[in-house]
């Protein structure tokens, strides 16, 4: 039985791990899942990370606003598929969808951007989110995937296990997991 793994990521530039890190200019990440420990730190006004589940990976997005948070999500969700420093964000397009729940936006906002990048046969490394009551609009930049770009781990969806969109203190965190 493989030992579960888990795989904890923030935009900083110091860590604590025993593992071996790669550390680019906005991106961290082990090559050794198993005992990878919490990277501490905040990137201006949004952040993002990962938390412990046994099979799959949690991400968290963490920002200034619900939509900062969602960004950061987002951003966390295709760190996991290809380390996003390497990606040039020369092709923009715009996706909406409407939905009540916050929560349950999260999902829908993660699966329709993956969606649309495995459609595309794109990588999103840039995305911004404005929220106008019910109707959510956004902009993803990103560029077409290349032999250049390192292939990570395949993200199959955003789920509803562990969601949670709440504010903490003055930030707001959006995580979920997504199946890997």
């Amino acid at each position: 039985m493989q030992p579960a793994r888990s795989l904890w990521i923030n935009f900083s530039f110091f860590l604590v791990s025993p593992s071996t890190f790669k550390q680019n200019q906005h991106f961290l990440y082990s090559s050794d899942y198993n005992d990878s420990k919490l990277v501490y730190g905040i990137l201006k006004k949004m952040t993002s990370s990962y938390f412990e589940h046994d099979a799959d990976i949690g991400v968290i997005g963490r920002g200034s606003t619900i939509e900062r948070a969602f960004e950061a999500a987002a951003y966390a969700m295709f760190a996991i598929i290809t380390n996003l420093d390497s990606v040039q964000p020369t092709i923009e397009i715009s996706v909406e969808f409407e939905e009540t729940d916050i929560e349950l936006a999260l999902v829908v906002w993660l699966n329709l951007i993956l969606g649309r990048s495995r459609e595309l046969g794109m990588v999103f490394s840039d995305f911004h989110i404005q929220r106008d009551g019910d109707r959510w609009l956004a902009k993803l930049s990103g560029e077409k995937w290349r032999d250049e770009l390192e292939r990570g781990v395949e993200v199959k969806g955003a789920t509803l296990t562990m969601l949670k969109v709440q504010q903490v203190d003055a930030m707001w965190e959006a995580r979920c997991v997504v199946d890997v």
